[in-house]
């Protein structure tokens, strides 16, 4: 098992006083400290010019535009082609195969306990390996299901000890057709449940051939606020890993065994403000979201104010071609007022583009691309984005998008 605790110079090298400001930097190039490579991916600390992904293709179901009720699970697929699941299809939850031209090519699997079929919850795990391979979290069954690129059902691999089905990152596709499972991994003297998790990575067979327990790079003092700096990390397919901290502009990719050749990259540039308007508008969210906690006998949760600024990112995303995609924070803008999900009465009349930056995992830096407002990037092979937006009769769709200027390899 892997428990990997920094020391504070580490720490500190993840903290402001890690910027590379505080040592020679070589323009465009790595400076090594210690065992790890610091690269700043920008000589100035900027961001590079962002380009616009161009819109190339919606998914189609025949001749007919394909929609979905609710795509609450989603991934790209190495083929090109994407996986949704619908929690809110006509005929009940269903995985709908695209391939790399959108088109509809067929329902994986259905509600069940045999080969092929899953137990859905609101949200399926999701993953895929470089040979199409397609996997399924199906926790209430204590398994991954498989399925062939074709769709066509293979044996499931058992897997036990589960913490949750809820959120894309836990499942990952390992090598030589292992997968890692978000699971209870390790319990250490002053971590909080949710904390006690990590990682198991499971062969075909069901075998544990290792687990990855949580990092944690910075804990704040409580209360934690609702902007707060969090900790992310996510398992790549080969036993490495890549943590940051939402503060960050940056992240650091570890090997699975030791510290020689770990790579943190980072840009020192500014967060993006909030203004007076727009911190109202959270405020008032995130009392009625308090108000309905009480509703329901439990505690609030506790809030410092809204600050001045962002988070200087929202997510870390990895992709099968050897980049990380960090989602992060810009300027709002005003839009027209709509109801704010998951509260009808409540107004929101700011948002922000979907701006991704993309990095080798050597941490070097190869740029930004923005999406329009609304659009959730799903996944990215090669120099194709797949997403979600929404559509008609608040029904979702499938969206290919063209990503100029950055090469996967």
């Amino acid at each position: 098992m892997h428990t990997w605790r920094f020391g504070p110079a580490l720490v500190c090298l993840l903290a402001a006083c890690g910027s590379p400001r505080g040592g020679p930097v070589v323009r465009g190039e790595q400076v090594v400290r210690g065992d790890t490579a610091v690269i700043r991916a920008s000589g100035d600390g900027e961001w590079g010019p962002i380009r616009d992904a161009v819109e190339e293709k919606r998914a189609t179901n025949g001749e007919a535009p394909a929609t979905f009720g609710q795509a609450s699970s989603a991934i790209a697929l190495p083929s090109g082609g994407a996986l949704v699941f619908d929690v809110k299809a006509p005929g009940g939850p269903v995985l709908e195969l695209f391939d790399s031209a959108a088109r509809f090519v067929t329902a994986i699997g259905r509600q069940g306990k045999d080969l092929g079929q899953f137990q859905a919850l609101t949200v399926v795990s999701l993953a895929a390996n470089r040979d199409g391979t397609i996997f399924v979290l199906d926790q209430p069954n204590s398994r991954v299901d498989r399925f062939a690129a074709d769709g066509h059902a293979l044996k499931p691999i058992p897997v036990g000890s589960v913490a949750a089905n809820g959120s894309p990152d836990f499942l990952r596709a390992g090598a030589n057709g292992s997968v890692y499972v978000w699971s209870y991994v390790v319990r250490e003297r002053g971590l909080r449940d949710a904390e006690m998790t990590g990682y198991y990575q499971y062969d075909s067979t069901g075998k544990v051939l290792d687990s990855i327990a949580p990092q944690h790079l910075w804990f704040p003092p409580p209360p934690r606020a609702r902007y707060a700096p969090a900790d992310q990390w996510s398992a790549l397919g080969d036993g490495r890993v890549i943590l940051s901290r939402t503060d960050l502009v940056g992240f650091l990719v570890k090997p699975a065994i030791g510290t020689n050749g770990m790579v943190l990259a980072m840009l020192d540039v500014p967060a993006a403000a909030i203004d007076t308007a727009e911190r109202r508008q959270i405020q008032t969210m995130v009392d009625f979201w308090d108000g309905q906690l009480l509703a329901h006998d439990k505690a609030p949760m506790q809030h410092e104010p809204v600050p001045d600024h962002k988070p200087a990112i929202r997510e870390v995303m990895p992709d099968a071609d050897g980049r990380v995609w960090v989602q992060r924070n810009v300027a709002s803008v005003r839009v027209p007022p709509h109801p704010a999900p998951g509260a009808s009465h409540l107004i929101q009349s700011f948002d922000q583009p979907t701006v991704w930056s993309a990095f080798r995992l050597n941490g070097n830096y190869l740029g930004d691309v923005r999406f329009p407002i609304g659009v959730r990037v799903i996944g990215v092979s090669g120099d194709v984005a797949w997403a979600v937006v929404p559509g008609k009769d608040e029904r979702q769709v499938l969206v290919k998008y063209r990503i100029p200027g950055i090469v996967a390899k």
